[in-house]
């Protein structure tokens, strides 16, 4: 194999791994030499950016979950038993995430169960049913 076919061989093969476009002949001195075109590919178009989705949780239930932010929230860690103001918001703000709990301010196993679901749903949070600083900065973003 001569040195311009094996050029034009290796020059058509990089054109096509980079997907770069354009004609290729040996500086057109060689009419045994074919010219190759590579078509130009369509480059990745990328989803817009959307924080949340909507995720189906096992129960059917569709969730908003956000995107994974750093855990820096400052509200109580919840857990079965707890009660008062910060149970009633972490409800309130399960509820607006589409999950069906009563605002009642009581940590019972119906709430423990809706975290668990939330938390299963999120990709990025451990799924424990308690409410911590990970699981308050999803809620509230």
């Amino acid at each position: 194999m001569n040195r311009l076919r094996r050029f034009h061989i290796v020059t058509v093969a990089a054109l096509a791994l980079t997907g770069l476009t354009g004609s290729v002949a040996a500086a057109g001195t060689d009419p045994n030499v074919p010219t190759t075109t590579i078509p130009l590919r369509e480059p990745a178009k990328t989803p817009p950016r959307n924080p949340d989705k909507i995720v189906q949780t096992p129960s059917g239930a569709n969730v908003k979950v956000p995107a994974k932010k750093s855990c820096n929230a400052t509200d109580p860690l919840l857990r079965p038993g707890s009660r008062g103001a910060a149970v009633r918001k972490a409800q309130r703000l399960l509820t607006q995430r589409g999950l069906t709990t009563r605002v009642t301010g009581q940590y019972g196993s119906w709430t423990e169960y809706q975290v668990r679901q939330f938390q299963m749903a999120t990709d990025w949070l451990a799924v424990d049913g308690r409410v911590g600083k990970c699981t308050w900065t999803a809620l509230m973003s």
